[in-house]
């Protein structure tokens, strides 16, 4: 009896065997469960990992690489066993095929799945005039000012492919550049990597500006804040194969007329969607952006909002 009341103190459950005796024997369902999961084959599972140090170049079958720790806890959690069979990104385009070991807490190499792309605008460019790519889109924005709506914003723009977020400060923007600064960099990047496990997507979104944040710094970056003269300038000094997509209530073409007027093969590998705040861009900023170059596209009759609008013209671009 007292055998049995230890059983029940340690959370086991007590099976009354069906023999003469009808003796309790207790069985613990957490040991035979992982009895019979490191006796199985290994799984395919569809998990993507993230391993910002992930080795680059010729991966060598059967070179361990480790996991980190918030990995590893996302391994228990899930209750994967050695043997299953997972992928390894690194944000970056590089993604490896491997196989759980020791415990969860690395992963044996088994090869490589894709590589990055070249980042030569040139040989970019001809890639996609061969292959008929997507264009690589970046989001120039007025960030919203309240953060659940800012987070909302990065996390569907990064499941949307949008290669890189920056915000503009213009005239009529809700938040200024002091005020971004003070976004947490880091929350922003948590959600760029776990959207980019959830839709398979091998690059992470830029939402630093291209800058790499110090390790003692969580704060927002100036460099990924854009004034509207930067931006005009960037439209001025732009490539044959880079267009400027303008979000504009009164541009007599809309967004879907100029999707179903390009070609099948698109002329260019970069497409930049620039949509101000809810107030829209003062009439002298929307014509220098039109002056310097920037199409001019509307998106509906109704007033969206700025991260429903950004979202909008992402989705309407998605190949």
């Amino acid at each position: 009896m007292a055998f049995v009341k230890l059983g029940r103190w340690a959370s086991w459950r007590t099976r009354w065997s069906t023999t003469r005796s009808r003796r309790p024997r207790p069985t613990c369902t957490l040991w035979r469960a992982l009895g019979a999961a490191s006796t199985r084959p290994g799984r395919d599972i569809a998990e993507r990992l993230f391993v910002p140090d992930l080795p680059r170049g010729d991966v060598t079958a059967g070179q361990r690489v480790a996991l980190p720790e918030s990995e590893q806890r996302h391994v228990r959690s899930r209750r994967y066993v050695d043997g299953d069979r997972v992928q390894l990104f690194d944000g970056s385009g590089w993604v490896v095929r491997g196989r759980l070991r020791n415990r969860g807490r690395e992963v044996e190499c088994l090869g490589v799945v894709s590589l990055p792309e070249s980042e030569d605008d040139a040989v970019r460019a001809e890639a996609a005039a061969d292959v008929g790519t997507a264009p690589r889109l970046t989001a120039l924005v007025s960030t919203p000012k309240s953060a659940q709506r800012a987070d909302w914003m990065v996390e569907k723009l990064s499941e949307l492919s949008v290669h890189q977020l920056r915000h503009i400060d213009c005239a009529r923007a809700e938040v200024d550049a002091a005020h971004i600064r003070k976004r947490s960099l880091t929350r922003w990047q948590h959600l760029c990597i776990a959207a980019a496990k959830q839709c398979l997507r091998d690059r992470l979104m830029d939402v630093a500006g291209g800058a790499a944040a110090p390790a003692s710094d969580a704060l927002w970056f100036a460099s990924a804040v854009l004034s509207v003269d930067e931006v005009v300038s960037r439209v001025q000094q732009r490539s044959s194969h880079t267009v400027y997509l303008l979000a504009a209530p009164d541009a007599p073409l809309s967004l879907f007329q100029w999707r179903t007027r390009q070609p099948e093969r698109w002329p260019w590998r970069d497409v930049a969607l620039m949509v101000g705040p809810e107030g829209g861009f003062t009439r002298a900023e929307e014509n220098a952006l039109r002056d310097a170059g920037a199409v001019a596209v509307s998106l509906g009759r109704t007033r969206l909002r700025t991260e429903t609008a950004a979202i909008a013209m992402a989705a309407a671009l998605l190949d």
